[in-house]
């Protein structure tokens, strides 16, 4: 176990003094083309300014994250030595570095190295437990379509040039256009495809560190700005895009309706954090009349590393209002109200509901979402407490998603309270209904007050959907 800590105990230091301690250490490591897995477990408490990064061979391979956390956090990386082509195993440097202000806190243990590939974190399918559910097969996704409007210069798939979109007067990193074929052939981690054509030829913007890297900000901004809009708009317009986040968990996706050209005192409309996977998902924003919007702005925070990146693409400006989508997606963060097509398994003994904010019951349920990080934002739970009974179980059902190579299942779960019961995930590909469902991850354990982060593999051929159960614990101390 290693601790870093200061206590403020000596006379006249100021309280942004920062304290740094570098942990250093050799490891055996083969080619990039055979990596080895480094486990750890990290604790950072009190100012959120305390930072513990990892390096390997002088690169930055992770960063924690923007806040303090209330437990220990399990972290499992894929690292090799900068080789691409020895199979020989080299001594590669690996250097933790902490960061601390006064009274801050870091700790850090269990660090283990195997040589072979991170396990995902899955619970292998078995003839142990299977589920069977009497439904109706979830159906396929319905993408709506509406008229768009001319605002010279807005919409734009990104194909020719940036069309009316300008860059940020204070960024540190630029947006640029790319093609996937350019940043695969690189061995960059980014968009197997754009979005206009779905192919690797198809071009869309995306903000990252470039290589080589001349420049590093400790966090780094990236602005994009819509042309202006039109003046006395008459009635409702829908801004529309499609983006990806993938690669970290240290970035901010924010997007604001700017009034009147005031870009110093708006806060964001529109939030994402995280890795929200390698495919593009969809995101909208209402824009009313007489709010004097002159600009849709799009803007990423983020400590970087250039194996983290996020792009956007088919940004449009639409006549008339939102339409709440009959949009149907396994993808989805459930801050808006149709839930992406989600649906509470009737013939369940409990239902999964929609919600925000603490729990009633102390010391359990989460008391803000991971999508936003607020007590505003939206998550899907069930409720324990009485007429439940131990046992009982609610199953939530996802729409019926279509194979594609290279992609797997995230997710983030919150189970905190003495009591907790089980969260279990099944996967078929059977979508006729009434068939067996393969158990293919499961937690028991009150986890702390923190969302967890879970993937599981979905290398499936056919079209499949999953379905999340909670089992209520012994008590209602339990969420």
């Amino acid at each position: 176990s290693f601790v870093l800590k200061y206590s403020n105990d000596k006379e006249n230091l100021q309280s942004s003094e920062l304290y740094n301690a570098r942990l250093l250490g050799i490891a055996h490591l083969s080619s990039r083309d055979s990596p080895s897995c480094l486990t750890f477990d990290y604790l950072i408490t009190d100012d959120k300014s305390n930072k513990l990064s990892v390096f390997v061979h002088n690169r930055t391979v992770w960063r924690s994250r923007l806040r303090s956390e209330q437990s220990a956090i399990h972290i499992q990386l894929n690292i090799s030595s900068p080789s691409s082509t020895s199979s020989l195993r080299m001594d590669t440097l690996i250097a933790f570095d902490g960061q601390v202000t006064n009274n801050g806190h870091i700790e850090l243990k269990n660090i283990l190295i195997t040589h072979q590939a991170c396990p995902p974190s899955i619970l292998k399918s078995s003839n142990t437990k299977r589920l069977t559910l009497p439904f109706k097969s979830p159906n396929s996704r319905i993408i709506p379509s509406v008229t768009t409007k001319a605002v010279a210069g807005y919409d734009c798939t990104f194909e020719q040039d940036m069309c009316g979109w300008t860059q940020g007067r204070n960024n540190t990193l630029d947006w640029f256009r790319e093609q996937p074929i350019s940043n695969n052939l690189a061995g960059i981690v980014g968009p197997l495809t754009d979005h206009t054509y779905g192919n690797s030829t198809g071009y869309y913007v995306t903000t990252r560190l470039s290589i080589p890297v001349t420049t590093f900000s400790d966090i780094d901004i990236s602005i994009l700005v819509s042309p202006r809009l039109l003046d006395n708009v008459p009635g409702s317009m829908c801004a529309k895009w499609w983006y990806m986040m993938h690669g970290t968990d240290d970035t901010e996706f924010n997007v604001y309706l700017i009034p009147n050209e005031n870009f110093t005192s708006t806060k964001p409309i529109w939030r994402r954090s995280g890795d929200q996977g390698r495919h593009w998902q969809h995101g909208q924003i209402q824009i009313e009349p007489g709010n004097s919007i002159t600009r849709v702005v799009y803007e990423v925070i983020a400590i970087w590393s250039i194996r983290s990146e996020v792009s956007l693409d088919d940004v449009l400006l639409l006549d008339g209002p939102c339409i709440k989508p009959d949009f149907h997606s396994i993808s989805c963060t459930f801050e808006e109200e149709h839930i992406c097509g989600y649906s509470s398994d009737p013939t369940g003994q409990l239902a999964w509901t929609r919600g925000k904010g603490a729990t009633s019951t102390t010391l359990t349920g989460a008391s803000e979402d991971h999508t936003l990080g607020t007590a505003q934002g939206y998550f899907m739970f069930i409720e324990t407490s009485s007429p439940q009974k131990p046992g009982n179980k609610g199953r939530l059902i996802s729409v019926v998603e279509q194979p594609q190579y290279g992609r797997c299942l995230q997710f983030w779960y919150h189970m905190y309270g003495r009591n907790i019961g089980q969260l279990n995930v099944y996967m078929s590909t059977n979508t006729s209904g009434n068939d067996t469902h393969p158990l293919v991850w499961s937690r028991g354990a009150n986890v702390g007050n923190v969302w967890r982060k879970a993937q599981i593999s979905t290398e499936y051929k056919d079209p499949f959907y999953i379905v999340f159960e909670g089992v209520v614990g012994n008590g209602i101390e339990a969420s």
